[in-house]
């Protein structure tokens, strides 16, 4: 008697692993995408070479090949290969806005991924680098190069963009005592 209710949880147990569990029905984002059939992105116009227009005014680019990459999953993903795909310029003001009121699903471009952007919307694994680097030129250099030093002791800020990794760097404050009018930043040499 035992052996028989052995076989028959057995028997029971392997088709409990056997079915396979019902698809969880959509919700958020890809619901709303497979209902209205379209799915929108935000693109730039002159992020070049992340997301610019090209001749045709067509929105292109690094961004845009790994947008068109992620339509194509949902495409599969949803069984729809007819989804619509509708581009709406942005810019670096209404960006961060128009996704987190859903006027479009992905932006294509260079935002970086701060943790206080993160707060308002989600972001996709790091796709390039952001640094910020100080640069002194010394008196030494500038003679050799044959322009003026520079008498202040500034540092120059610059940007440096590459790779896979973006860090977010505190601001430098404005300097108004610019005596080459430039309106560049700077930071005092002793940081």
């Amino acid at each position: 008697m035992m052996l028989h209710i052995a076989r028959l949880l057995a028997l029971g147990l392997s088709i409990v692993i056997a079915t396979p569990a019902p698809a969880q029905p959509l919700t958020g984002l890809l619901k709303r995408i497979k209902d209205s059939g379209e799915i929108t992105l935000g693109h730039r116009d002159a992020s070049v070479p992340f997301s610019y227009l090209d001749d045709k005014q067509q929105p292109v680019g690094y961004s845009m090949d790994l947008c068109l990459r992620v339509v194509d999953a949902v495409k599969a993903e949803l069984k729809l290969p007819a989804l619509k795909v509708i581009y709406n310029p942005v810019t670096s003001a209404n960006r961060i806005p128009l996704i987190a009121n859903g006027t479009i699903e992905l932006e294509c471009g260079s935002t970086v991924n701060y943790v206080e952007r993160q707060a308002q919307v989600a972001f996709s694994d790091t796709t390039f680098i952001v640094s910020t680097q100080l640069h002194r030129q010394t008196r030494r250099q500038s003679q050799d190069a044959g322009r003026p030093a520079r008498q202040d002791g500034r540092l120059h800020c610059g940007h440096q963009h590459a790779g896979a990794r973006e860090r977010p760097q505190p601001e430098a404050e404005p300097r108004h005592d610019d005596p080459h009018g430039e309106g560049s930043r700077g930071v005092a040499a002793d940081g």
